[in-house]
């Protein structure tokens, strides 16, 4: 629609344009368009029209860029709204699935937790077992190690 109003914008301002110059060696008495004589206002009367149909034209003309640069902006401004929303989208699902990785993740690392707990509470019980049956001395945890060590410095 807006190309339609534009193209007839254009040929409005031609035929303005071509009224002017076939009216311009007249001296403007008659006014010509397209080679034939139109009408013969007279000398004042013909400028005045010549004008208002050259104001026209440029009106015309110049709502017509309005209007299809208007329409540009709007596609614009649709196009920018819409890669907004999807980078926003994006954002959003990334974020879900790095929650939900997290989730995940914090559930398998408790179940590791918990099973090394279980495993070191065993080991210690296995070693405090040892070293009731062992005689003094004979069996060392490595806390044990490092304290003699600092005592003996």
């Amino acid at each position: 629609m807006v190309l339609i109003l534009l193209l007839l914008a254009v040929a409005w301002s031609t035929i303005v344009a071509l009224a002017v110059i076939g009216s311009a060696p007249s001296g403007v008495e008659s006014l010509a368009a397209l080679g034939r004589e139109v009408a013969t206002p007279g000398s004042p009367e013909g400028i005045w029209i010549l004008c208002a149909m050259a104001a026209s034209a440029g009106l015309s003309l110049a709502w017509a860029i309005g209007a299809w640069r208007r329409r540009q902006h709007g596609k614009r401004l649709s196009r920018e709204f819409d890669e907004r929303w999807a980078e926003r989208t994006h954002v959003e699902a990334r974020g879900q699935a790095r929650g939900h990785l997290l989730e995940t993740r914090h559930k398998e690392l408790q179940a590791s937790i918990d099973t090394l707990t279980a495993q070191r509470d065993a080991l210690v019980d296995e070693v405090g077992a040892m070293r009731q049956m062992a005689p003094s001395g004979l069996v060392r945890l490595p806390e044990t190690d490092q304290q003699a060590a600092a005592e003996r410095r």
